[in-house]
């Protein structure tokens, strides 16, 4: 599967065309979609906006769980 950052963007592009949010990043755009999304896909979101944090840096890819990271990406997709 894709790398955390190419999820991440993925999602960020689908809450923008979808929910009409504008922002830098997935943290701001799941931040300004607020309860537009139901708690699970919130609470995903916010997951995969912290993986995508750690996976800029070198030392912080090694600690992003990708299963969790697709298990967020699949959650935040099926909405």
């Amino acid at each position: 599967m894709a790398d955390v950052q190419q999820m991440a963007a993925r999602v960020a592009d689908l809450l923008e065309s979808r929910l009409r949010v504008h922002g830098p990043s997935l943290a701001v755009l799941v931040r300004k979609a607020g309860r537009r999304l139901p708690r699970k896909v919130r609470r995903a979101a916010r997951e995969l906006a912290s993986f995508e944090g750690l996976a800029r840096h070198p030392k912080g890819i090694m600690m992003v769980n990708q299963t969790r990271a697709e298990a967020a990406y699949e959650i935040c997709m099926s909405h």
